[in-house]
């Protein structure tokens, strides 16, 4: 069947677990080119792509996934920039900043970063991004550095003035931004050419490997981790830190930055790093005697009541104590502002009482969804993944929509060999995000 050959040559060329992006994606793509190149049947499509390149572009094009925005997961920048300027400058001081965003699809993360940077004060000429994507559109629309209300979420922020210069319809991104990023054409499958790539401070890959096979996704690994400068950093989508802990990479920084700091004692790194900063501290901590209370009865809630956010960005203010929390009475207050203290104490390393905080939240009358998905996080943190995924079960109880509960337990499925179960979640995922990312918009 040439459906069957045409999905394999994909998958070869570009890595897609084409059954996660869905069947009728795929079939709507071969349609649409069909329809552009004048075949009238599947076979003589067949004949056509398998032997012209560009078609197999064309076609990629018609597949990719466009989900990206300013400041997307706003923790990551801020981290990047802390282990900028408490690691990396110290003990570099004169040595360029080479950072890269792969996969960054229609530019709005590199420029990001680039903004981060700048507005930390990081002379303009001590940096540079690099910006790879597979998609020669999505590069053009990047390069053209001009956005609509879409490019800037809920959690992001726009920036007009010296850096996103506001328009009738949108931003254009100034002059002093655009000379820091560097566009290219480049496949991630593909191994870096030794002489021709640098290595690089900080590598962001984020949403992208949990579209990919089991098997892209170890050869995609390998590349990023050749491109990461010994205990650099790596950052990757909220659903894709599973995929490293079988890789030279440890948590970094916040909770939420979803930072994997290069681990490789063999090319001489700095065990100092880890302690040279304080203020970021890794997650990979032991469970030593730290004993688990079994949550009350899952109630369902008022759909009105649960987190349904696709990235969430609380603002962490103080609530208890942090000098004892386990002797600490939980105040009566509002849900939100617990859960914002359980995240903040998660994101500062202290994941054991963040725990605790997050058990007396779920022994309490209306536990919630987000307190279940949060406690999942942290567990999975602590290297607890039976523990993680049985919360993150008990959250999408609560809210069957739930995006970060959806991903992350799509990713464990994976892990276990699961990978119907696995596909079906990630679809899930999706619908969710499109349908609140809807409801934004409207």
């Amino acid at each position: 069947m040439p459906l069957s050959r045409i999905q394999q040559l994909l998958e070869e060329k570009t890595g897609l677990d084409l059954a996660s992006l869905g069947h009728q994606a795929l079939e709507h793509a071969i349609r649409d080119r069909m329809r552009q190149s004048g075949c009238s049947n599947r076979e003589d499509y067949w004949q056509r792509l398998r032997g012209c390149p560009t078609e197999q572009q064309e076609l990629v094009e018609c597949l990719r996934v466009p989900e990206t925005w300013f400041f997307r997961d706003a923790p990551a920048f801020a981290t990047l920039i802390e282990w900028i300027k408490k690691i990396w400058l110290p003990q570099h001081p004169r040595d360029p900043l080479r950072l890269l965003s792969a996969a960054c699809s229609t530019g709005e993360e590199p420029y990001s970063m680039a903004i981060a940077l700048l507005e930390a004060g990081i002379s303009p000429d001590r940096f540079h991004v690099d910006a790879w994507d597979i998609s020669h559109q999505a590069l053009a629309k990047a390069e053209r550095a001009f956005y609509g209300r879409n490019s800037f979420r809920p959690n992001s922020r726009t920036r007009p003035g010296p850096f996103l210069c506001s328009e009738s319809n949108g931003y254009s991104v100034c002059p002093s931004v655009r000379n820091q990023v560097r566009f290219r054409q480049a496949n991630l499958l593909s191994a870096p050419e030794p002489v021709m790539t640098p290595v690089y401070v900080a590598v962001f890959c984020r949403n992208v490997m949990i579209y990919f096979t089991p098997r892209a996704r170890e050869k995609v690994l390998a590349n990023l981790t050749s491109l990461v400068f010994p205990a650099g950093l790596l950052f990757v989508g909220p659903a894709e830190t599973g995929l490293l802990r079988q890789h030279p990479f440890q948590p970094w920084g916040a909770l939420k930055a979803f930072a994997f700091q290069r681990t490789n004692h063999s090319l001489g790194v700095d065990r100092n790093l880890r302690t040279a900063a304080p203020g970021l501290r890794e997650k990979a901590v032991k469970v030593s005697d730290f004993g688990y209370n079994r949550a009350r009865k899952d109630r369902p809630l008022d759909s009105s009541q649960t987190s349904n956010h696709c990235h969430e960005s609380r603002s962490a203010a103080p609530f208890i104590s942090t000098a004892d929390p386990k002797n600490t009475p939980v105040i009566e207050t509002e849900f939100g502002t617990s859960l914002a203290k359980a995240e903040s104490l998660a994101n500062s390393g202290r994941l054991h009482e963040a725990a605790r905080l997050c058990e007396r939240l779920l022994q309490a009358e209306t536990p919630q969804a987000a307190s279940y998905h949060l406690f999942g996080l942290i567990q999975e943190a602590l290297g607890r993944k039976d523990t993680a995924e049985d919360y993150h079960r008990k959250a999408l109880f609560l809210d069957p929509h739930h995006p970060g509960a959806l991903r992350h337990l799509a990713l464990i499925r994976e892990q276990q060999g699961d990978l119907v179960s696995a596909r079906r979640l990630r679809q899930r995922a999706q619908r969710a995000c499109a349908s609140t990312e809807l409801q934004t918009t409207v």
